[in-house]
Order: C-alpha cells, then structure tokens, then sequence
C-alpha cells in the first residue's frame, strides 16, 4: 500500500521505482519496514486469555488535498518507520524503528574521529514527558474516537518530576494494539533525553541515518555509549577534506519493549425502553355534502342538519353506525341527546 501511494502519479508522490528501495519496503527480514511490521506481537483480548496481532497496520484514508510530504508522514507513523533519501544508493528508502541488531559491530566514534567540540542537549526536568495519551480511531466502536494512555510508574520517575503528558493524535491506525505501542516508544523514547552533535571526519560517511554508534568521550563520561544517528550533513572544510556533522539521539533496547495491552470492551447495546408506536388517531371532520338523509354543514363543526326537516341538532347531535375515517355516512342514522 505504501509503495503503491510513493509510485502514483495520480493520487501519489509519482516517484519512479527506479527511485525506491523497494526491499526496504517489502522485503522478507525484519530489516524491512514491511516485514518488521508483520511479525507478530500479544494482547490481551477483552474477554481475557491471549492472541496474536501484527505489530503495525495501516489502517485509514488519506486525503489527496494533503501534500504529499504530510500524506507520508502519516503513513510512516502509523507503521513505527522513517523515509529518507539515501544519498549513496540515490534511492528513497524505509527504516524501521526498533532495535539494532548489530550493536557489537557498531561504528565507534571518539577523540580520534571527532574533529569538533561534542554539544549536548539535555531536557528539563519540568519539560520532560511521563505520560502519554493517543488518540486513534477504534474498530471495536465502528471506528469512533478512543484513546489511549500510558504513564511512567511514580518509582521510575525522577525526584520532584511533576506530571507532564504528551498528546497526539494517529489518524492511520484503528486498533488499541497499534497505538499502544507506538505510543509506549515515543513515552520510553522521550525519557533517553541526551541530543548530541558534533563534527567527523571522512570516516563518518559510512555511516547511515538510522545507524547505532558508540560513543566514546571522557569529558562526558560516555564510554561506548550508543547514539542512533538522526541527521547527517557532508561538507567540505577550507582545506578540501570531507567532513560529516552528525546529530544523535540517546539509545536504549529498552525503549522497543512490548506494552501490556488489553483490549476494551466493545461498545454495548443498551437496552433502552422503546417509544411506543401511536396509530393514527381518527379525528371527525366537517364535510361538505349531502350523504342518505343528511347534509353536513362545513361552517360549524358538529352541527348536523336533516335534510328532510331542516332541524338543526347542534353540538349535541351524534350519529350512529357512521364510518367517519372513510367518510361513509350512508347508513348512518341522527340522534339527539334527548331522543329515545
């Protein structure tokens, strides 16, 4: 689906496949966006017990009066991953973001790779996040809004850390499962608050955004602290040498661990007391006409006229064996109140 919306000229991004790296996308491993969305996850059902569920799903619509680049971004979120433009294929390509698999063989980045001064960025303690709460459309109620929320345990948290919630919305996902897992990332990913950027030399262009390294500076006390690089610019110094500026988010396998999710109950039916059906109450009109033995005068409601007699009964006349919902009058017969 993804690539299909990536290749559409008409309602798409039109990008060439030439242009993609379409194994990134769909191929089988878990390296790929595809794949690693398909591997199975466990929940817990409404009704208690266990099962299984894909780990991502992309489920919703897309508006083709968004732009592309938006239309993209909810795609991505919706399954855990990033694009970006690989500069050294020249092709577009899918990462998911999970745990790096590689971690032994990582790039090492230290004092003799790093040719610039190491900034870090940190956040406050009254800025960071220990709550989250998503909102996503659920399938267990016909696709109305649901949310979910998650927090970090009060033990976890630092001292003094006041309650700060972190909201959005996932407009591609219908399924408590999904939200909650993407949610619990973006939670766990916020509390590894450590930003570093710094300059490196040629060496740094093998390495890929996306990638794990380890990072090594005494001033810092990081000793192969591991960094999943989010940026990377290439330039060129006043002397001709190739140099990369790097931008790196702190890096825990602890922040991909599966939530405990449980299923809500689905929506039910409540039984509420029923409006009753009235049938349609027959009201005696005023008819213009003369029917058998008695004309009806239409100006006065209920006044009765025999034709025979021109004897006026009023109001308190009635008749007898009169079907007045279908208007037949004519074997009906006159009575006066005080008649025998």
């Amino acid at each position: 689906m993804f690539l299909d919306y990536l290749q559409n000229d008409r309602y798409g991004a039109g990008i060439p496949t030439t242009l993609i790296d379409v194994d990134s996308f769909e191929g089988s491993g878990n390296s790929s966006v595809g794949g690693y969305a398909d591997e199975l996850v466990t929940y817990t059902p409404s009704g208690g017990g266990s099962a299984n569920i894909a780990r991502y799903e992309i489920n919703g619509t897309l508006s083709t009066l968004e732009d592309v680049s938006t239309n993209i971004d909810k795609l991505m979120m919706s399954c855990g991953s990033y694009m970006l433009f690989d500069g050294k294929q020249g092709k577009y390509k899918g990462i998911p973001n999970k745990v790096y698999p590689d971690q032994a063989n990582c790039f090492v980045a230290d004092d003799e790779n790093i040719v610039s001064s190491i900034r870090i960025q940190n956040t406050d303690l009254y800025q960071m996040y220990n709550q989250v709460e998503i909102e996503y459309f659920d399938n267990t109620r016909r696709d109305q809004r649901n949310t979910v929320f998650l927090e970090i345990p009060s033990g976890e948290r630092n001292s003094g850390e006041p309650d700060n919630k972190l909201s959005y919305s996932i407009d591609m996902i219908n399924n408590k499962v999904h939200a909650s897992t993407l949610g619990n990332i973006d939670l766990l990913q916020t509390r590894l608050d450590t930003v570093i950027q710094f300059t490196g030399d040629h060496s740094f262009l093998q390495v890929d955004v996306g990638d794990v390294i380890k990072v090594t500076n005494s001033t810092y006390g990081f000793s192969e602290k591991l960094f999943r690089v989010m940026r990377i610019k290439e330039s060129e110094d006043e002397f001709g040498a190739l140099t990369c500026d790097i931008v790196a988010l702190e890096y825990a396998d602890s922040v991909y661990e599966e939530p405990d999710t449980t299923l809500d109950l689905p929506f039910a039916n409540i039984d509420l007391p029923r409006i009753p059906i009235i049938q349609a109450i027959p009201i005696p009109g005023v008819f213009d006409g003369t029917y058998a033995n008695l004309t009806l005068d239409p100006t006065t409601f209920g006044n009765i006229i025999v034709q025979d007699t021109m004897t006026v009964f009023g109001s308190s006349a009635h008749l007898e064996n009169a079907d007045l919902n279908n208007k037949d009058v004519a074997n009906a017969s006159v009575y006066h109140n005080t008649d025998t």
